[in-house]
């Protein structure tokens, strides 16, 4: 991918243009000091490490991404065993 950013241009801006091109940018916000003293600063939880044992593997018995993903497919196959679902049978009579 070709860089095409005019980097002379933007090293010739002078601050004042930096912050009007911020002021004027719709998706930009700079907080000001009311909004910076009704803030409050919240830590994210610490998450549980988890963990699950396979004792055997079983192909027929495992989603692939694309059933797992489609939601109509997933609440059909979730749970079928794979000789009651053809569409799961990876070995067909």
């Amino acid at each position: 991918m070709t860089d095409k950013t005019d980097w002379k241009r933007v090293r010739a801006l002078t601050e004042a243009e930096i912050a009007q091109a911020a002021s004027d940018d719709p998706d930009s916000f700079v907080p000001d000091a009311d909004w910076m003293a009704k803030a409050n600063l919240v830590m994210p939880r610490t998450q549980k490490i988890v963990t699950m044992r396979v004792d055997s593997y079983q192909p027929a018995q495992v989603l692939t991404h694309e059933e797992w993903v489609n939601a109509g497919r997933y609440q059909s196959l979730f749970g079928a065993p794979p000789a009651a679902n053809p569409a799961r049978n990876t070995n067909p009579p």
